[in-house]
């Protein structure tokens, strides 16, 4: 698998941030004293000369009404190979959890294991089919 993340788009994410605040109607003093920071630093995060903390990120979020997710922009490639990852994970998951569902409507009595399946590898369990793992 190739690079994962090639990370946040700083001008983007402070462009958007910039859109938040302008559209709360707080000024930079209002929002830094709310923060507990500086204008100035509120100030450079609207310029795009630096990011916010990951604290003053969760506290605007709280402030604006919004996901943190929803005031970060990704580099394209980024999110591309994200939902690559999300799906082949989802899929895995949905899988082991038919496959336990499976297990526990065919053998009543036996609850599936963490792995998704209990029993031994090949062990026919008198019944004729083979158990597999995941």
């Amino acid at each position: 698998m190739g690079k994962f993340c090639d990370g946040i788009d700083i001008e983007a994410t402070c462009r958007r941030i910039a859109a938040y605040i302008k559209d709360s109607g707080l000024t930079d003093r209002e929002l830094g004293e709310m923060l507990g920071t500086s204008v100035q630093s509120v100030n450079k995060w609207r310029h795009a000369h630096n990011l916010p903390d990951i604290d003053n990120m969760f506290m605007m979020s709280r402030i604006f009404g919004v996901m943190m997710d929803d005031m970060i922009v990704s580099r394209d490639q980024m999110v591309e190979k994200f939902d690559e990852f999300e799906t082949k994970s989802l899929r895995k998951l949905r899988l082991a959890q038919y496959i336990k569902w499976l297990w526990e409507l065919f053998t009543p009595g036996e609850k599936a294991d963490s792995s998704g399946l209990s029993g031994k590898a090949g062990d026919d369990g008198g019944d004729g089919i083979q158990v597999g793992f995941i």
